[in-house]
């Protein structure tokens, strides 16, 4: 990649557990390296259709299923999320 800024945020992405290489340009791919168009984390993440649903009425909770999403970033973070957790002497 040409651009330092790219550069810069592949770099930045591929120090999380479980995101190298292929995880994290699809990470940069769906969301960009400039990441002001979601002020806080929770805006992304909901974005992205990780957070999950509050459907409640009355008290009654109806679904708690996450909700739809950006399914090609869903799908990349998750399986990411899975190496993390699988990957010997890691914290998670």
């Amino acid at each position: 990649m040409a651009d330092p800024a790219l550069n810069e945020a592949l770099a930045l992405l591929q120090r999380i557990p479980g995101i190298k290489d292929e995880p994290a340009a699809s990470v940069l791919a769906e969301v960009g390296a400039d990441v002001q168009q979601f002020p806080t984390a929770v805006q992304l993440s909901s974005w992205t259709g990780l957070c999950p649903a509050n459907h409640e009425s009355a008290g009654i909770k109806k679904s708690v299923r996450t909700n739809r999403g950006n399914v090609w970033l869903k799908t990349t973070l998750t399986q990411s999320a899975w190496a993390a957790t699988n990957r010997k002497g890691s914290q998670l």
